[in-house]
């Protein structure tokens, strides 16, 4: 950066980071018939889709975007969810 790094500009609040199920459920209760577009690191794509996967509430409702550098086919990407290691609550 020229100068200024992002520490030096860093902010400290009150607001607290909320769960994705809260913000969802949130945007679902204000609006029934929308669809969420999820923008998500490469390395937390899998296991988002993974966590998604489980909860039949969101299907049909949710995109996922994210850049595939690190998967070399769909079928890599598909493998990766398999074996995500997420927890369906």
């Amino acid at each position: 950066m020229c100068g200024d790094s992002l520490i030096d500009k860093f902010t400290t609040t009150d607001e607290k980071v909320v769960r994705l199920k809260t913000l969802l459920d949130s945007a679902f209760e204000v609006n029934k018939h929308a669809t969420v577009r999820i923008d998500a690191h490469e390395k937390h794509a899998a296991p988002l889709v993974a966590w998604l996967s489980h909860k039949p509430i969101y299907h049909d409702r949710t995109v996922v975007i994210f850049y595939t550098y690190g998967y070399n086919s769909g079928s890599e990407f598909a493998l990766a969810v398999n074996q995500a290691d997420v927890i369906a609550t």
